[in-house]
């Protein structure tokens, strides 16, 4: 019922995506996952890449296996908490209308959807 609230985030890669040769779609937040989380490329090598890239490779290969088997402590996105399906929202944010734990931010349109009703 919540599967985004579970799902890592993405290895946060765009300061190394060139100098280390990684190839996936900045655009696409699954594109890591789809590229590097597969069993032709997991676990990527370090061997394979410079000494400067190995963090990252690390990185990679953290994200893939929590996407692959799961995190042992049900650790929750941002935003989301309870240890079982993450379904609940962290104190500051609030649940929309599909599951979905949004931050709460008090801004012009909050106003004015609190005067609306």
């Amino acid at each position: 019922m919540y599967p985004f609230a579970c799902n890592p985030p993405s290895p946060d890669l765009e300061d190394v995506k060139k100098e280390c040769n990684f190839t996936f779609d900045e655009s696409d937040r699954s594109s890591v996952n789809k590229t590097y989380c597969n069993a032709k490329q997991y676990p990527l090598n370090r061997s394979s890449y410079k000494e400067e890239c190995w963090d990252a490779v690390d990185s990679i290969n953290d994200y893939c296996r929590q996407m692959m088997y799961g995190t042992p402590t049900g650790v929750c996105n941002n935003g989301y908490r309870n240890v079982t399906m993450c379904g609940l929202c962290d104190d500051g944010y609030g649940i929309a209308s599909d599951y979905s734990c949004n931050e709460c931010v008090l801004d012009f349109n909050y106003y004015l959807h609190l005067f609306k009703e």
